[in-house]
Parts: structure tokens; C-alpha cells; sequence
């Protein structure tokens, strides 16, 4: 029973992992598309990340059902049954496994920091956009008051004009 959970355990973590290169790949093809400002495609990447951190929790899920199982049959607390703890218990039996495990903890931490630096790298530049289309905004309205504030209601010139900037 033991070697089915850890087996069924292991299939769920190398979903984790293709789902996570799947969310990866959508997070790095959001940034062109936040360059060249295509909604539509920004709006499709955004649909295609919802769906994967979906699959992800379902996933994870999964994962936390086959450790707890795991857990009870090896008569462990769950939350002392981590990865690494995973990995030294199996590595006594079965070295090929325990190396798979391995593998799979540093594809999992290396997926999700690349993951979290590309998505805050697009915060970065979503924000830079915002205040870019702020100051914009401002500069439009201050000429457009500008003008209006430039000239009086019988047409003299009413003082300096803010829109020279």
C-alpha cells in the first residue's frame, strides 16, 4: 500500500509540475502582449492563468489527499511528511525514486520562483504603463484647462497659459 501512495504521490507532483511550466510559459507570453497593449490577448493569457492556478489547486489538491493517505498508512503526522522528509524516507528502499522526488522539488522551487519574478516583473511594468497614462491624463487635462483658463469670455487674453509645457 505504501509503494501505491507513494507512486500515486509522485504522478500528482509531475502534474504540479507540467501544470506550473504551462503557467510559467502563459506569465512570460503576457509581457509582449502588455507591450504591444493587446487587450485581446492580454485578456486571453489572463483566461489561460486562471484555468492553470485552477488545475493547479485542483492538483495540489489531489496531492495533499495522496500524503495524507501516505500519512496515516506510515503512522505520521502529515505536516512532518514534507518533500524532503519524503525523500529520505524512500531513499532507504528505492534510491531511483528518491531521486525522482528530488528532481521534482527542484523543478517545483525553480517553476515557481521563475514564475513569481516574471509575474512581478509584469506588475513592475503594469504599474510603470499606469503611471506613464497618469501623467498623460494630467497633461491633457491641465492643457485642455489650461486653454480654456487662457482667454476670457470676450476673447482677451487672460494671463499665462498652462498649456506651454
Amino acid at each position: 500500500m505504501e509503494q501505491i501512495l507513494t507512486e500515486k504521490l509522485f504522478q500528482a507532483i509531475k502534474r504540479l509540475i507540467g501544470l506550473h511550466r504551462k503557467l510559467l510559459d502563459a506569465v512570460r507570453a503576457e509581457k509582449p502582449a502588455l507591450i504591444e497593449a493587446d487587450l485581446n490577448q492580454v485578456q486571453e493569457i489572463t483566461g489561460i492563468k486562471e484555468t492553470l492556478v485552477m488545475e493547479v489547486r485542483i492538483a495540489e489538491a489531489e496531492r495533499i489527499k495522496f500524503l495524507n493517505e501516505l500519512a496515516a498508512v506510515l503512522r505520521k503526522d502529515p505536516r512532518e511528511l514534507t518533500l524532503g522528509a519524503l525523500i529520505l524516507h524512500v531513499q532507504g528502499r528505492d534510491q531511483k525514486l528518491a531521486e525522482q522526488f528530488r528532481a521534482a522539488q527542484n523543478a517545483l522551487s525553480i517553476l515557481i520562483k521563475h514564475i513569481t519574478d516574471q509575474n512581478r516583473e509584469n506588475g513592475v511594468f503594469i504599474e510603470a504603463s499606469l503611471v506613464h497614462i497618469q501623467a498623460m491624463k494630467r497633461n491633457v487635462i491641465g492643457e485642455v484647462a489650461g486653454v480654456g483658463a487662457t482667454y476670457n469670455q470676450a476673447g482677451q487674453k487672460t494671463g499665462g497659459s498652462t498649456a506651454s509645457r
